[in-house]
């Protein structure tokens, strides 16, 4: 069973992450996909999806689970810091740079970042409690969004600076509190 408090932080940084992207997404999209051509995009998507099928493949293998679990905070810290990285080096060189950082990081850190949380919640809940607590998630998770994308109609001239801000601070806000949900189930 989930206290109120690991109840709390396993729900408001995913909520808050949602909120920035609904916000930023559309104008950060917008500006990048005008920088690239085609080929790059679809590079992008086909090593993302390449990467994503290895790294969910070893999952399936206790010592690699364990060993993602072991050094989850190294990982989310990595993940945190290559959207920084790859963030600013797409601005300010090469939008491709964005393109292939971002499926590299998206498809490895991002999701063992979330196979360990999902993993660590299983450990604590089951049955009709895991439903319903991930029901309660993305109910915030998609209320945020909504309310993102509700406020972008209002900014619609945000410079991508602002957003790519945005986006890299509420990355780095749901990592601080997922480490923190982490270790607090981790104790449970």
């Amino acid at each position: 069973m989930l206290t109120q408090r690991q109840n709390f932080w396993l729900i408001i940084g995913p909520a808050v992450m949602m909120f920035a992207f609904a916000l930023t997404s559309p104008i950060v999209q917008i500006y990048f996909i005008k920088l690239v051509d085609p080929q790059v995009l679809a590079i992008a998507n086909m090593l993302g999806i390449g990467l994503a099928a290895a790294v969910n493949a070893t999952v399936t293998k206790d010592k690699f689970l364990s060993w993602y679990r072991k050094h989850f905070f190294w990982i989310v810290s990595l993940d945190i810091i290559s959207y920084v990285v790859i963030c600013y080096t797409g601005t300010k060189y090469d939008a491709t740079i964005r393109f292939i950082g971002l499926a590299i990081t998206d498809a490895v850190s991002t999701t063992l970042w979330a196979v360990v949380m999902r993993s660590a919640v299983n450990d604590v809940l089951d049955g009709d409690r895991l439903t319903k607590w991930s029901s309660l998630s993305d109910g915030y998770k998609l209320a945020a969004s909504f309310l993102g994308g509700t406020i972008l109609f209002f900014l619609v001239d945000m410079p991508i600076e602002v957003a790519l801000l945005i986006q890299c601070l509420a990355n780095l806000f749901c990592g601080v509190t997922d480490i923190h949900a982490y270790r607090k189930l981790e104790r449970a």
